[in-house]
Protein backbone atom coordinates (compact mmCIF):
# COMPACT_ATOMS: atom_id res chain seq x y z
CA UNK A 1 0.00 0.00 0.00
CA UNK A 2 1.15 3.43 -0.74
CA UNK A 3 -0.87 6.39 0.80
CA UNK A 4 -0.50 9.54 -0.01
CA UNK A 5 1.26 12.38 2.18
CA UNK A 6 -0.45 15.85 3.04
CA UNK A 7 2.68 17.38 1.76
CA UNK A 8 2.70 15.46 -1.46
CA UNK A 9 1.04 17.77 -4.10
CA UNK A 10 -1.86 16.61 -6.45
CA UNK A 11 0.36 16.79 -9.56
CA UNK A 12 3.36 14.85 -7.61
CA UNK A 13 1.19 12.05 -6.62
CA UNK A 14 -0.49 11.71 -9.78
CA UNK A 15 2.60 10.77 -11.00
CA UNK A 16 4.11 8.43 -8.23
CA UNK A 17 0.40 6.58 -8.38
CA UNK A 18 1.45 6.06 -12.40
CA UNK A 19 5.10 4.43 -11.61
CA UNK A 20 3.17 2.19 -9.14
CA UNK A 21 1.05 1.60 -11.40
CA UNK A 22 3.67 0.94 -14.22
CA UNK A 23 5.39 -1.38 -12.03
CA UNK A 24 1.94 -3.50 -10.58
CA UNK A 25 0.85 -3.75 -13.99
CA UNK A 26 4.00 -5.82 -14.68
CA UNK A 27 3.98 -8.11 -12.29
CA UNK A 28 0.33 -9.40 -13.65
CA UNK A 29 -2.16 -11.40 -11.02
CA UNK A 30 -2.31 -8.34 -9.13
CA UNK A 31 -4.63 -6.28 -7.66
CA UNK A 32 -4.67 -2.33 -7.34
CA UNK A 33 -6.88 -0.53 -5.57
CA UNK A 34 -6.97 3.74 -5.94
CA UNK A 35 -8.34 5.42 -3.36
CA UNK A 36 -9.80 9.35 -4.50
CA UNK A 37 -9.36 8.05 -7.77
CA UNK A 38 -10.50 11.33 -8.74
CA UNK A 39 -7.24 13.00 -7.61
CA UNK A 40 -5.28 9.85 -9.82
CA UNK A 41 -7.73 9.57 -12.95
CA UNK A 42 -9.25 13.46 -13.07
CA UNK A 43 -12.00 13.72 -15.71
CA UNK A 44 -9.82 17.29 -16.62
CA UNK A 45 -5.87 17.26 -17.22
CA UNK A 46 -3.74 14.79 -17.97
CA UNK A 47 -3.97 11.36 -16.73
CA UNK A 48 -0.67 9.37 -16.92
CA UNK A 49 -0.56 6.75 -19.60
CA UNK A 50 -0.59 3.92 -17.28
CA UNK A 51 -3.26 5.06 -15.13
CA UNK A 52 -5.48 4.53 -18.17
CA UNK A 53 -3.90 1.62 -19.29
CA UNK A 54 -4.90 -0.17 -16.19
CA UNK A 55 -8.37 0.89 -16.57
CA UNK A 56 -8.47 -0.10 -20.13
CA UNK A 57 -5.98 -3.27 -21.06
CA UNK A 58 -5.03 -4.01 -17.23
CA UNK A 59 -7.51 -7.24 -17.14
CA UNK A 60 -5.89 -8.58 -20.36
CA UNK A 61 -2.50 -8.34 -18.29
CA UNK A 62 -3.81 -10.37 -15.42
CA UNK A 63 -3.90 -6.93 -13.42
CA UNK A 64 -7.32 -5.84 -12.11
CA UNK A 65 -8.14 -2.89 -10.36
CA UNK A 66 -11.05 -0.89 -7.95
CA UNK A 67 -11.48 2.42 -7.81
CA UNK A 68 -12.86 4.30 -5.59
CA UNK A 69 -14.48 8.11 -4.85
CA UNK A 70 -16.65 10.30 -4.02
CA UNK A 71 -16.64 12.74 -6.58
CA UNK A 72 -17.87 10.87 -9.37
CA UNK A 73 -17.94 13.84 -12.06
CA UNK A 74 -14.69 14.13 -11.11
CA UNK A 75 -13.09 10.93 -12.14
CA UNK A 76 -11.94 10.01 -15.56
CA UNK A 77 -14.60 8.87 -17.97
CA UNK A 78 -12.17 5.74 -19.77
CA UNK A 79 -12.11 4.90 -15.89
CA UNK A 80 -16.00 5.26 -15.82
CA UNK A 81 -16.97 3.00 -18.11
CA UNK A 82 -14.48 0.46 -18.16
CA UNK A 83 -15.81 -0.88 -15.41
CA UNK A 84 -16.76 -4.25 -14.84
CA UNK A 85 -18.71 -3.95 -11.53
CA UNK A 86 -20.29 -0.66 -9.92
CA UNK A 87 -20.98 0.03 -6.02
CA UNK A 88 -22.85 3.08 -6.01
CA UNK A 89 -23.85 5.01 -2.98
CA UNK A 90 -26.16 8.30 -2.30
CA UNK A 91 -24.66 11.46 -3.92
CA UNK A 92 -26.56 14.84 -3.18
CA UNK A 93 -24.25 17.02 -5.78
CA UNK A 94 -26.09 17.50 -9.21
CA UNK A 95 -23.04 16.93 -10.85
CA UNK A 96 -22.58 13.30 -9.58
CA UNK A 97 -25.70 12.43 -10.13
CA UNK A 98 -25.27 13.43 -13.63
CA UNK A 99 -22.65 11.03 -14.16
CA UNK A 100 -24.73 8.01 -12.12
CA UNK A 101 -27.76 8.92 -15.30
CA UNK A 102 -25.13 8.57 -17.48
CA UNK A 103 -23.83 5.19 -16.25
CA UNK A 104 -27.27 3.40 -15.01
CA UNK A 105 -30.70 2.16 -16.44
CA UNK A 106 -32.53 2.53 -13.57
CA UNK A 107 -34.28 6.09 -12.22
CA UNK A 108 -31.28 8.24 -10.90
CA UNK A 109 -33.40 9.75 -8.02
CA UNK A 110 -32.18 6.23 -5.86
CA UNK A 111 -29.20 7.52 -5.05
CA UNK A 112 -30.14 11.10 -4.16
CA UNK A 113 -30.60 10.84 -0.10
CA UNK A 114 -32.63 14.07 -0.40
CA UNK A 115 -35.57 11.81 -2.39
CA UNK A 116 -38.35 10.38 -0.55
CA UNK A 117 -39.92 8.23 -2.90
CA UNK A 118 -38.96 7.27 -6.25
CA UNK A 119 -41.37 5.87 -8.78
CA UNK A 120 -40.74 2.94 -11.28
CA UNK A 121 -37.77 1.23 -9.34
CA UNK A 122 -37.20 -2.44 -10.42
CA UNK A 123 -38.02 -4.36 -7.57
CA UNK A 124 -34.64 -5.81 -6.98
CA UNK A 125 -33.86 -2.12 -6.33
CA UNK A 126 -36.43 -1.75 -4.30
CA UNK A 127 -35.90 -1.47 0.08
CA UNK A 128 -36.98 -4.50 1.97
CA UNK A 129 -38.67 -3.81 5.09
CA UNK A 130 -40.68 -0.64 3.81
CA UNK A 131 -43.88 0.01 1.63
CA UNK A 132 -42.61 2.34 -0.42
CA UNK A 133 -39.67 2.50 -3.01
CA UNK A 134 -37.06 5.24 -1.48
CA UNK A 135 -33.75 6.34 -2.50
CA UNK A 136 -30.21 4.80 -0.88
CA UNK A 137 -29.90 6.04 3.07
CA UNK A 138 -27.75 5.73 6.07
CA UNK A 139 -29.09 3.83 8.82
CA UNK A 140 -27.76 5.70 12.09
CA UNK A 141 -28.31 5.16 16.04
CA UNK A 142 -27.72 6.94 18.71
CA UNK A 143 -25.89 9.57 16.47
CA UNK A 144 -23.40 6.97 14.99
CA UNK A 145 -23.57 5.81 11.14
CA UNK A 146 -24.42 1.50 11.48
CA UNK A 147 -25.10 0.96 7.70
CA UNK A 148 -25.54 2.40 4.69
CA UNK A 149 -27.52 1.54 1.17
CA UNK A 150 -25.57 0.34 -2.27
CA UNK A 151 -26.36 -0.55 -6.00
CA UNK A 152 -24.74 -3.14 -7.09
CA UNK A 153 -24.18 -3.45 -11.18
CA UNK A 154 -22.48 -5.42 -12.79
CA UNK A 155 -21.86 -5.99 -17.20
CA UNK A 156 -23.91 -9.04 -16.87
CA UNK A 157 -27.06 -7.03 -15.97
CA UNK A 158 -27.28 -7.60 -12.03
CA UNK A 159 -28.47 -5.14 -10.34
CA UNK A 160 -29.16 -5.25 -6.95
CA UNK A 161 -29.25 -3.04 -3.38
CA UNK A 162 -26.91 -3.65 -1.21
CA UNK A 163 -27.08 -2.60 3.12
CA UNK A 164 -24.09 -2.49 5.11
CA UNK A 165 -25.88 -2.59 8.12
CA UNK A 166 -24.45 -5.32 10.07
CA UNK A 167 -20.69 -5.94 8.34
CA UNK A 168 -19.07 -2.96 10.68
CA UNK A 169 -19.49 -5.61 13.61
CA UNK A 170 -17.06 -8.42 11.60
CA UNK A 171 -15.05 -6.18 10.05
CA UNK A 172 -11.54 -4.28 10.85
CA UNK A 173 -9.57 -2.25 9.50
CA UNK A 174 -6.63 0.75 10.11
CA UNK A 175 -7.81 4.21 8.90
CA UNK A 176 -5.00 6.15 7.10
CA UNK A 177 -4.96 9.81 7.19
CA UNK A 178 -7.08 12.56 9.34
CA UNK A 179 -10.56 11.87 10.22
CA UNK A 180 -11.22 15.77 10.17
CA UNK A 181 -12.90 17.71 13.02
CA UNK A 182 -17.05 17.63 13.36
CA UNK A 183 -18.57 20.84 12.61
CA UNK A 184 -21.90 22.05 14.18
CA UNK A 185 -23.71 25.20 13.08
Amino acid sequence: MVARHSDVGVEAWRKLAARVIEAARALGDVLVVIDEAHFVAPQRGKVPAAVKGLATTGRGEGASSIWVTQRLSEAEETVISQCQARLLGGFESSADLGKVDAITEYPTDVHNPQVTYVPNLPVRLEPRGRKEPHSLQKHIEDGDTVGSEWIYSDNTGKRERRNTRGLAASMQSTHYGKQGKGLKV
